[in-house]
């Protein structure tokens, strides 16, 4: 439970992070600048994440640890044309393998909530992220200082206060900016929202007149 100095101080950041993505995206962001500066987002959460172990952190996550992959993950609009956009540039029959998987996770989590959702990511493979270098913030800025209640399935994990802290900041205010240009930025389940986009090739102009259906 944060005091009401850390929240004061968290809604200060997430203003912060607002006004400066305000002032990449403008008012009326192409395409191409809408997705694009979900780079800058990611690489931001990447930072807080490495101060945190410069600092001392240890982090029990390790390669091939795949727990926190079995669990709901909710991606911003964005990030998932970003994801969209990476498979599209794959080879068709690669793509095509990337739908049928997309398309049966959708069907295995319909109707699931995020305490009920305990099926593996679609891009999991061997215990690895298919697509880790594009993978979305939540993704970014989840951890745990121990493995073991990771393993069992605990409803709470031992976190670093501020990765999660600052990491929050970012999301909410880079999603507040893009609700300022117009464009819709709320949380979707990665895999189902990923097929959406995939199915619909009207999406990104949907996505740019503030009305996309991402399921």
């Amino acid at each position: 439970m944060m005091s009401s100095e850390e929240q004061g101080m968290l809604r200060q950041s997430v203003t912060q992070v607002q006004k400066a993505a305000q002032a990449y995206l403008g008012q009326n962001p192409t395409f191409p600048e809408a997705v694009g500066f979900v780079t800058q987002i990611h690489s931001a959460i990447d930072k807080v994440v490495a101060n945190a172990v410069s600092e001392g952190t240890q982090l029990a996550c390790r390669s091939g640890c795949s727990h926190c992959c079995h669990v709901r993950v909710e991606a911003l609009e964005p990030e998932v044309f970003k994801i969209a956009r990476f498979l599209q540039g794959l080879p068709q029959a690669a793509l095509d393998q990337f739908t049928e998987r997309l398309e049966k996770h959708a069907a295995a989590v319909d109707g699931t909530t995020l305490t009920t959702h305990r099926q593996a990511c679609p891009f999991l493979e061997n215990q690895r992220c298919l697509i880790y270098p594009i993978r979305p913030a939540v993704c970014r800025k989840g951890h745990s200082l121990d493995v073991q209640p990771c393993a069992q399935g605990a409803d709470t994990l031992p976190q670093n206060v501020a990765i999660i802290a600052q990491s929050e900041a970012i999301i909410q205010g880079a999603a507040n900016a893009y609700h300022a240009a117009g464009l819709p930025a709320g949380g979707h389940e990665l895999g189902s929202a990923v097929l959406a986009v995939l199915k619909n090739s009207d999406a990104p102009k949907e996505w740019l007149a503030g009305d996309v259906k991402l399921k």
